[in-house]
């Protein structure tokens, strides 16, 4: 438990953005799935043809929920996510992105098969946020969006 039972900041926000999709994207969805379907059974590609018959149903119980929101707290001696603290020489540095209509914090950890924590700023002033967390960890500006994230944002996966 934090040894200040007071956060110095705190904030509500889930960690992925819910992307708006339109009918022309569902569209374009459908047709990809029923060409990899008939192209999974023209070349007796089973597996790929069940795949992409599950895809659907699978994506409408996955993406169709919204995003859970998550409690954010920083005190004095870590960074507590969800309840789970984590101090701060768990960490290695801190980042900001900016897309289009919200703010992503990254902490990172230089552990290398542990992952950063990323979450929205939410309603939080990402500038409030970079000054409370500059005093713990170094900002870094040397990263960018990860391809993958990029490709993900895209495609409004």
């Amino acid at each position: 438990m934090p040894t200040n039972t007071n956060p110095i900041l705190e904030w509500q926000a889930a960690m992925k953005v819910d992307y708006e999709r339109s009918t022309t994207w569902y569209i374009r969805a459908g047709i990809l799935c029923l060409l990899m379907i008939v192209y999974g059974i023209l070349t007796s590609a089973w597996s790929l043809a069940i795949v992409f018959a599950l895809c659907p149903g699978l994506y409408f119980l996955v993406r169709n929920q919204p995003h859970p929101l998550h409690t954010i707290r920083i005190y004095e001696n870590g960074i507590e996510w969800d309840g789970q603290l984590q101090s701060w020489n768990e960490f290695n540095e801190f980042w900001i992105l900016q897309g289009k209509g919200y703010y992503e914090l990254h902490v990172g950890n230089p552990k290398k098969f542990k992952r950063d924590l990323v979450v929205l700023t939410g309603n939080a002033d990402p500038h409030q946020i970079r000054d409370v967390m500059s005093a713990y960890l170094p900002q870094t500006t040397k990263h960018r969006e990860r391809p993958i994230d990029a490709l993900t944002r895209f495609l409004k996966l």
